[in-house]
């Protein structure tokens, strides 16, 4: 299992790909923006291994509470920086 170290960089790293994939004007067709956003980010993102993450982690229920909801929000977070910044590159 991941550490959630590892967790944490590839969810955030997926995510901001996932806003530059639906952000550029290249991936506005629709079979290049399902192929590379859903298909890879989607799949590079470990997004599923949440579920387990109160299997492996000693945290307390409270701490893994904070974990989860920082990390999706943060996921939001990147999903939206990565959409603003491939607007501004494909419009140049």
């Amino acid at each position: 299992m991941p550490s959630l170290e590892a967790l944490w960089l590839v969810n955030i790293l997926g995510a901001l790909l996932a806003g530059i994939f639906a952000g550029h004007a290249w991936f506005k067709i629709e079979s290049r923006k399902i192929f590379w956003s859903t298909g890879f980010a989607g799949g590079f993102t470990t997004l599923s291994a949440i579920a387990v993450l109160p299997l492996t982690e000693t945290l307390d229920l409270l701490s893994l509470v904070i974990t989860i909801a920082a990390m999706t929000i943060a996921g939001f977070a990147a999903y939206w920086l990565g959409l603003k910044t491939s607007a501004r590159m494909s419009s140049k």
